[in-house]
Formats: C-alpha cells, structure tokens, sequence
C-alpha cells in the first residue's frame, strides 16, 4: 500500500522535487518580503498571543526573536487604548466579521509613540469558532502631527478673528455659513460655533432681510467686492439696526467658491 504512494520512476522523483524547491524558493520570497517590510506584521493565537512578529514589529516592540512567543499584544499597546481595542476585536469576533481596521498606538522604547493604523484578518475554524488573527500596521504618526498641527493653526486663526471688534463670516456658494467669529455668533444669539455652520440667512434671526443679503452675495460672486453697503440687520433679540458691510469674494486655486463678509455697525 506504501509502495503504490512512492513515485514510480526517477523522472516522477525530479519533477516532485523542482515542485518543492518552486514552493521553497516562493517561501523564501514571500518570508523575505514580510521580514523587509517598513510595516508591522503580526500573528496571533485565538488567546490573542502571538506567534510571530516580523522585523519592523520586534524593533517597535523592542523584543527580541526569543522573548516575544507567548506574550499578549496586548500588553505592548499604549494603557490608554487597550480596553477600546480589545472591545474592537471581540465585537468583530462576535459578529464573526472576517476582518477590521482600527487605530492604536504602540508605547515603544526607541521610538517613542508609534500611531499604527492596523488591519486585521480573522481567522475561523470550520465549526465556525475564532482561532486566530493576522495583523498589519502602518505608522500613521507622521498624519496625526500634521492633523493636530492643522488643528492647532484652526484653533489660533479662531482665537484671532474672534478677538476682533468687527463681525467677520464666510460662506459658500449656495449662501450658507461656512465660519464666523465670536462677534457674529453673540449677534445672532448662537453660543457655539458649530451651530451655524450649515445654515443659510433664512435660519437666522434676520430671516427678513434674507432676499437682500442673498442677491448681495450672488452679486459679489459673479461681479467683485461691494463695500461700504449700508443695510438693515436683525439681531437677536428682534431689535433692527443699519450695518456698514463689506463683501469680497471667496477665491481658492482661482475659483470664487463663496463669499468672505464682514460688518460693523
């Protein structure tokens, strides 16, 4: 019975033997390829320890090929997002999701706070029940400065037009608030910011003046600037005033995307 398993000539034996050195040599490449990657990748059993790590991963760890088998990933993750992360991966287990993507920072050693945007594959054996995980991830520190650098140049570009005494605003084209300052928000008797966004001037307390500062915007838009306009203004406590306004047009890359106005009384 073993015999009628065994290859029945030499020309059987090479061929068998190029299939194996083939599989070999395409393992070598594919083990070299995730051992050189600038990405971390990570392999782990259904008890969420792991059974390999590449390269990238054990500098980022700072573990060395011994010490890393048997470890939960886990415990090599910032404190602060353990708990989130470990919820993310038993709600994609129990929705038997085949896989995630999150993000989650890794305290390392040598490099300080690695931001990993991780991809996670899942595994399942046939009854259906989770055996294990492959996961990979990208640093994504380099877009989370640039993201809190743009939010800290926002923040202070808020901060100095709400320092003026003019109201300032812009919309876009469809004549709805893009941003204002402090100025404008108190006049209209809206506390955050965010409240107006979104809004057009038939949402506000000058909803009867609503026609005129619509035909103004559409004016400035298709013609230029118009400054020095005086008209009537509604505040939010239903008093009327008159109002000095400027109005330029909106331009980015050479396209007029909105309007930019700002008022005095």
């Amino acid at each position: 019975m073993v015999d009628n398993l065994l290859p029945s000539s030499t020309g059987e034996v090479e061929h068998l033997r190029a299939q194996v050195a083939a599989l070999q040599e395409q393992l070598s490449r594919w083990q070299n390829l995730i051992e050189t990657a600038n990405v971390l990748v990570v392999d782990l059993n259904a008890d969420g320890t792991i059974r390999y790590l590449n390269l990238a991963a054990e500098q980022v760890f700072q573990i060395t090929r011994d010490g890393w088998a048997g470890r939960s990933l886990l415990s090599f993750l910032a404190a602060e997002d353990r708990a989130r992360a470990q919820q993310v991966f038993l709600e994609a287990i129990q929705a038997r999701a085949p896989s995630l993507m999150f993000q989650c920072r890794v305290q390392s050693p040598q490099i300080g706070e690695f931001h990993g945007l991780w991809t996670v594959s899942l595994r399942y054996d046939d009854a259906g029940n989770y055996s294990g995980a492959a996961a990979t991830a990208y640093d994504v520190g380099p877009i989370e400065q640039a993201r809190r650098e743009a939010e800290a140049s926002r923040a202070m570009l808020q901060l100095v037009i709400d320092s003026l005494l003019q109201a300032i605003f812009w919309k876009d084209r469809d004549s709805r608030y893009l941003g204002a300052n402090r100025r404008l928000l108190e006049d209209a008797g809206i506390a955050d910011l965010a409240d107006i966004i979104g809004k057009a001037d038939t949402d506000m307390p000058w909803v009867e003046q609503a026609p005129l500062y619509w035909a103004d915007d559409l004016a400035v838009m298709e013609h230029g600037p118009k400054l020095n306009i005086e008209e009537p203004w509604t505040r939010a406590d239903g008093t009327q005033i008159w109002l000095r306004t400027n109005k330029l047009p909106l331009v980015r890359d050479g396209e007029v995307i909105g309007v930019l106005a700002m008022y005095d009384v």
